[in-house]
């Protein structure tokens, strides 16, 4: 069996989520107010009707209660106000505490009823204190949510070394392990400085074509192994994966040593 659904996602760098349309036909872009497990939230749509299949997805799905009017506008602009009020407030309060946590942003929840607190933190902090601080300070119910650093840098946005906008705040939806044997996999130089993104970590695009690169080197020869040419036979020195090109050192004769630089398809392996 099919179920109609639609895509939509809270924040711009977040997840997809699904929720049946009601019948509604709803467009890429448009903000919606839908049901979800913690209360009403509003969501943009990012892809529009399609069908799913039912056997493949086993949680509730949550239905879109209706467009966001003016009134709901209303509340989020009043809401993102006091958002930043809180947010200078709850700066002042860790700074005070002496907490080792870094404040990245305020939230208040649609309904009203609930502030949440999203900070980065390279150590576990004790914040039972600062939870009675932040309830009675600002009269709500309070969620203190943290985040790993390539959250953060997810989160704040920024441009890479590539010059583009970082790939987690842009199409990324859920992070890759990334290791330094793909850049060894590419043969680039293990600097980690040069291969490290804004969140310090190793940069989520050395994954990208990793699939790629293990499967041709499984064809190439190891470098300093030995290999027939039609020129003779030689020594591997460098292997050009993009090209797919060899490079070998045939000795012409005892005193002369060339490099030449041959197709993968016209060396074989010895």
């Amino acid at each position: 069996m099919e179920l109609e659904v639609i895509s939509a996602k809270f924040d711009p760098s977040g997840k997809d989520y699904y929720f049946d349309p009601k019948g509604e036909k709803y467009n890429v872009g448009e903000k919606l107010v839908v049901s979800t497990k913690n209360g009403n939230d509003v969501a943009e749509v990012v892809k529009s009707n399609f069908k799913i299949d039912d056997t493949t997805f086993t949680e509730k799905l949550e239905p879109v209660l209706r467009r966001l009017n003016k009134k709901d506008q209303e509340i989020l602009n009043l809401h993102e106000k006091k958002a930043k009020e809180v947010f200078s407030e709850a700066v002042k309060i860790i700074k005070n505490m002496n907490l080792d946590m870094k404040l990245l942003k305020v939230k208040y929840a649609f309904e009203g009823n609930k502030i949440i607190f999203i900070y980065s933190s390279e150590t576990r902090v004790d914040f039972r204190e600062l939870l009675k601080e932040f309830a009675s300070k600002f009269k709500a119910r309070i969620e203190l949510k943290q985040i790993g650093i390539r959250d953060e840098a997810k989160m704040l946005g920024g441009l890479g070394p590539c010059g583009r906008e970082i790939c987690c705040g842009r199409c990324l939806k859920d992070f890759e392990k990334v290791s330094l044997k793909f850049a060894k996999n590419q043969g680039l130089a293990l600097n980690t400085s040069k291969l490290s993104g804004m969140c310090g970590r190793l940069m989520c695009c050395l994954a990208y074509e990793n699939d790629m690169y293990v499967k041709t080197l499984e064809k190439m020869p190891k470098i300093n192994s030995k290999v027939k040419t039609k020129q003779g036979i030689g020594v591997v020195v460098y292997n050009n994966i993009l090209k797919e090109t060899v490079t070998v050192k045939i000795n012409s004769d005892e005193d002369t040593t060339t490099l030449v630089e041959f197709n993968l398809t016209d060396v074989e392996k010895l």
